[in-house]
């Protein structure tokens, strides 16, 4: 189980790819406990991260334009979770 901290904004060939960043929760591994945003972890973690992604998606396309942008707080994660979640809800006969 994990809670979201974040989002990293992301273009993929200049479709938006947002990356949600979640951490676990205390259950699971306490370590993570005062973490709440992207910025309560070290700046090195966060670049780590940026270039896995940027790395992971140039692999089957060495050209591809991968732009990272900001870091967005935990709202914006779960406003982002909660639309993917309505969005894959089944939808009433006649919509």
């Amino acid at each position: 189980r994990v809670r979201p901290i974040g989002v990293m904004t992301m273009r993929d060939r200049g479709e938006v790819d947002d990356k949600i960043l979640a951490v676990p929760v205390s259950s699971v591994d306490p370590t993570y406990d005062e973490v709440r945003s992207p910025a309560d972890l070290p700046p090195l973690d966060l670049r780590r991260i940026e270039e896995f992604f940027r790395v992971y998606k140039r692999l089957p396309d060495a050209t591809a334009e991968v732009t990272i942008g900001a870091w967005r707080p935990a709202s914006d994660a779960l406003a982002l979770l909660a639309s993917a979640l309505k969005s894959k809800s089944p939808q009433p006969a006649g919509r």
